[in-house]
């Protein structure tokens, strides 16, 4: 295979479809593209070093006839591409106004000039369609902060391209983040600024953005794993009130469902610890090695005139026992 078929199966030919929003875009990419297949200079303003004056002009000298021919070659080329890569009739008519008398095929960087010329306009009307653009920049609460960040680099790569002599200014960005970002964020936001003073940039902006919208987001993962909306962290430390076992709430017990099936097999004896009905001594509060499984109202034996009370007894046994 030689090295012009490599070249086609290895790099697609970038296409247009004629909105400014897509101009900058393909543009970055028709230039690589055309650097590979080395035409890229026919694509340069003013077109080729090399390039005559016009399409039947040779050089008696051989040296110069073969870069005249090179340029020459190098504008078709372009043209061919350009050609292939528009999708609409308004960019296809690019093509046909570069052609004039000297080159009744057209000219390469003419057509570049006129499409540079429609979407990416040099002119001072290119300050208000900035501003109009920054001013449309929003931010909703729950958006993530590399999208805000992401449509300003946008926005400040069309206008910094245009090669108009003029930059978007640092200023009037962070003026947009601060004006859009969410109440969450502002508190965050001027502590930044007031750290890094003049020094301040996007991406210090967008780094404790992003550290804030991350942490929140671990917040609501964690919140929406607990049906009670208790942190994982902070779960429940005490005992449940239906089999006494410590770490959930008698709501979450997973005994809870087998409530008619623990009253069927209830013990009916007495405990040969406390001598009470409805328990084993196994299962008996007053011994000091069931002190976790008792409720923080419970009161041993004796006190304030209760008798202690194990949670394994039924209720109509509870009820007796008081």
């Amino acid at each position: 295979m030689s090295d012009s078929a490599e070249k086609i199966v290895r790099l697609q030919l970038p296409t247009f479809d004629g909105k400014d929003e897509s101009f900058l875009v393909w543009w970055e990419r028709f230039q690589a593209y055309a650097a590979v297949y080395n035409f890229d200079t026919a694509l340069e303003s003013g077109g080729d070093s090399d390039l005559p004056s016009s399409e039947k002009e040779l050089s008696e000298d051989e040296n110069q006839l073969k870069k005249l021919k090179e340029a020459m070659k190098k504008n078709k080329v372009a043209l061919a591409n350009l050609t292939m890569a528009f999708t609409t009739s308004g960019s296809m008519a690019l093509i046909k106004e570069s052609k004039t008398n000297e080159w009744p095929k057209g000219l390469a960087y003419k057509v570049i000039e006129k499409l540079q010329a429609k979407h990416q306009p040099k002119d001072t009307i290119s300050r208000v369609e900035l501003r109009s653009k920054l001013n449309g920049v929003k931010m909703k609460n729950k958006d993530d902060p590399q999208e805000l960040f992401d449509r300003l680099t946008k926005i400040e790569s069309e206008y910094n391209d245009n090669d108009n002599g003029k930059k978007v200014e640092l200023e009037d960005l962070i003026a947009v983040v601060v004006s859009v970002a969410p109440e969450k964020y502002q508190s965050i936001l001027a502590l930044e600024q007031v750290i890094k003073g003049e020094q301040v940039t996007l991406d210090d902006l967008k780094k404790v953005m992003k550290t804030l919208y991350r942490q929140a987001q671990g917040k609501s993962i964690s919140e929406d794993n607990n049906d009670d909306g208790e942190m994982v962290l902070a779960g429940f430390k005490g005992n449940c009130h239906i089999c006494g076992e410590r770490g959930h709430r008698k709501f979450k017990c997973p005994n809870k469902g087998n409530n008619n099936n623990k009253k069927k097999n209830k013990f009916k004896g007495k405990c040969n610890h406390c001598g009470k009905p409805g328990h084993r001594e196994v299962d008996c509060w007053n011994k000091e090695e069931n002190t976790h499984r008792r409720p923080k109202n419970w009161k041993p034996r004796g006190e304030s005139g209760q008798t202690a009370i194990n949670q394994n007894c039924s209720v109509e046994t509870q009820l007796m026992a008081v």
